[in-house]
C-alpha cells in the first residue's frame, strides 16, 4: 500500500515504546472525563449540532439499548459513567469495545450494548492498547494504568534520535 511505500515499519519494540510515549502524552481519563461532561450536559436547550446531541443520533444507531444512557429516575438527563465513556470511544476508534464480559453499566453487560460492527483493521505502525503498553489490566483499551509524569526522553531515557536508528525493520 502507499503507506507500507512511504512510511518504513516500526519493530516492535518501536511501536511499544511508541506507544507508551503517546500514553505518557495523551492524557486519556482527562478526554474521558471531559467527553461524559459535555454529553452529560444534554438538555431541551442543546443545539442540533452539539456533541450531546451528536452523541443521542450515534447511540440511537449504534447501541442496542437506546434508551441506557438516560437517568433512569426521569429519563430526561443524559448519565454517562467512565465505563461506558470509555466503551463508545472504544468502538469509535478502535471499531469494539474490549470491555471484560463482568464489566456492565446499569446492569447489561457493556459488550451487548453494541452492536456488532467491523473492526478497525491495524495500521502497521499501531500496535494498539494493551496491558504491556502501560494501559490498566482490567480494560485492554483506552484507560491508562497510571498517571505517569512525562519528561521530554523516552522512559528508558533514550532519546527519540538514538531510537531511530534500529527501528525499521530490515527488508520490510
Amino acid at each position: 500500500t502507499h503507506a507500507d511505500q512511504r512510511f518504513p515499519r516500526l519493530s516492535e519494540r518501536a511501536r511499544k515504546k511508541r506507544s507508551r510515549r503517546l500514553t505518557a502524552l495523551f492524557d486519556i481519563g482527562a478526554l474521558l472525563r471531559a467527553f461524559a461532561a459535555e454529553v452529560n450536559g444534554f438538555d431541551e436547550t442543546s443545539s442540533g449540532d452539539s456533541l450531546a446531541r451528536l452523541f443521542l443520533d450515534w447511540v440511537a444507531e449504534s447501541m442496542t439499548n437506546k434508551h441506557v444512557v438516560f437517568d433512569e429516575a426521569t429519563c430526561t438527563k443524559v448519565e454517562v459513567n467512565n465505563e461506558l465513556a470509555t466503551a463508545v470511544l472504544e468502538v469509535l476508534f478502535l471499531g469494539e469495545t474490549g470491555a471484560t464480559p463482568e464489566e456492565t453499566f446499569r446492569e447489561h453487560n457493556i459488550r451487548d450494548l453494541f452492536h456488532p460492527r467491523e473492526p478497525i483493521p491495524d495500521h502497521p505502525g499501531f500496535s494498539g492498547f494493551g496491558e504491556s503498553d502501560g494501559v490498566s489490566e482490567s480494560n485492554d483499551g483506552l484507560v491508562p494504568a497510571s498517571d505517569e509524569s512525562v519528561s521530554g526522553s523516552y522512559e528508558d531515557g533514550e532519546d527519540e534520535d538514538d531510537e531511530d536508528e534500529d527501528d525499521s525493520e530490515e527488508g520490510s
